[in-house]
């Protein structure tokens, strides 16, 4: 069901929970990677690899909660080991 939304100005939002898919966890996920993926693609362009980066502040440039980053490498770490 369709919501309007009132702004400001003189413009009509309308929001919608049916199909939307910035509320779909498995696109939520995908879009989380795509972005570390792209902060890490940056820092090798940018030749910042030798910089450390904290794991809150690649949290916060890719909003997720502040352990995101360590239970990512733990998973990660978990694959690998299996292998």
């Amino acid at each position: 069901m369709s919501k309007p939304l009132k702004t400001k100005g003189a413009h009509l939002i309308v929001m919608s929970d049916e199909k939307d898919i910035t509320l779909d966890p498995e696109w939520i996920e995908e879009q989380v990677h795509r972005l570390a993926g792209w902060e890490y693609l940056n820092r090798h362009v940018r030749h910042e690899l030798d910089k450390a980066m904290l794991p809150q502040e690649l949290c916060d440039k890719i909003g997720v909660h502040k352990g995101y980053i360590h239970e990512m490498t733990k998973s990660i770490r978990k694959k690998l080991n299996a292998k």
